[in-house]
């Protein structure tokens, strides 16, 4: 079952770990917290409630929010934080709950980040350790430590590479190398947000390779693999670092342009409909674009928005190809 969040998006993995770990955490404590309290220790029982109360907060602020930049140092932090406390105050008899705590860490944070938490916590346990253990049970405890955190370093490492290349497979294209059809749908969400929430002027620019069709039915496949490949590299050499391409589909490509108004992003489209023109490898297959561009309206859907642009482009095409429309409000502007 897919789970989705309020705005119905769905939760992401860090969001999902942290909040059912922060659940689990709470869950476990609650229990201690009670018997405590019956049992009349209640410096402890006010920790696990503080622990319970904190962790609680964390994975509802999670749950809610989406927020993992933040929850997941702080779920990190108080979980060893909740551990020195305990241990403090009952003696090492409790430093078990050191483990789980750094297996958490590492699962929560990034490698470095978990390393660095669990290294100062266990700089904090070591007094209390070294006190209420003889050295033949502080080395095998170091030993387990160690052997804890190098299969937990080498295990997250690993699930955090396949994470990544999951990601890179389902959103850039394979041919190409530039992001695909998916990711666009994420960064036009994103800019509708950014335009609801600053106002801030945003473009697309959608093009299309002119008489594709025939050099790659004239000089086979490969050529018009490299081609394809080659528009990339000189749309990628013309514009700025703060624009993202895309491959729309087939020899189809878009670049969303953040921070442009409408003339700006006119000016970046000749820009790269001159270097195709002028790229040699293009010219020598007779490869040209057709360009639409389109800015981004107030109120205006990621499909209203691309219908527009895709109009303009379409006009570029009828108006005799290698040319730049615009698509003002209603009216098509042919700039090229």
């Amino acid at each position: 079952m897919t789970m989705v969040n309020e705005n119905g998006q769905k939760r992401s993995t860090e969001e999902l770990i942290i909040s059912s770990s922060c659940l689990a955490i709470s869950l476990i404590v609650l229990p201690f917290a009670l018997f405590r309290l019956i049992e009349g220790d209640y410096r402890l029982a006010l920790i696990d409630l503080m622990i319970f109360v904190g962790l609680s907060a964390i994975g509802a602020v999670t749950w809610c929010t989406g927020n993992v930049r933040t929850t997941r140092w702080l779920v990190s932090i108080c979980s060893m934080l909740a551990v020195i406390a305990v241990v403090y105050s009952k003696g090492a008899v409790l430093v078990l709950w050191l483990f789980p705590v750094m297996l958490l860490s590492f699962f929560v944070t990034k490698l470095n980040h978990a390393c660095w938490i669990n290294g100062m916590g266990l700089m904090a346990l070591l007094p209390v350790i070294l006190r209420d253990n003889d050295p033949g049970e502080v080395s095998t405890f170091f030993g387990a430590v160690f052997m804890t955190n190098v299969v937990a370093y080498i295990f997250a490492s690993r699930t955090y590479h396949q994470r990544d290349l999951l990601a890179k497979i389902a959103t850039v294209d394979h041919l190409t190398g530039v992001k695909n059809r998916r990711a666009l749908s994420q960064k036009l969400k994103e800019s509708i947000e950014i335009k609801k929430r600053s106002q801030e002027p945003i473009a697309a620019i959608l093009l299309d390779l002119d008489h594709f069709k025939k050099a790659n039915d004239i000089h086979g496949h490969s050529i018009g693999d490299n081609l394809l490949v080659r528009i990339c590299h000189v749309i990628s050499g013309n514009i700025r670092l703060t624009d993202r391409l895309y491959r729309y589909g087939g020899e189809e490509f878009i670049v969303i342009l953040r921070g442009s108004a409408l003339a700006d992003a006119l000016m970046i489209a000749e820009k790269l409909r001159i270097a195709v023109l002028q790229d040699q490898p293009l010219e020598s297959y007779g490869v040209t674009i057709s360009l639409g561009v389109a800015e981004l309206e107030e109120g205006e859907t990621a499909e209203a928005w691309l219908k527009r642009v895709d109009n303009a482009l379409y006009e570029s095409k009828k108006s005799g190809r290698n040319k730049t429309t615009v698509a003002n409000n209603s009216k098509m502007l042919t700039a090229s």
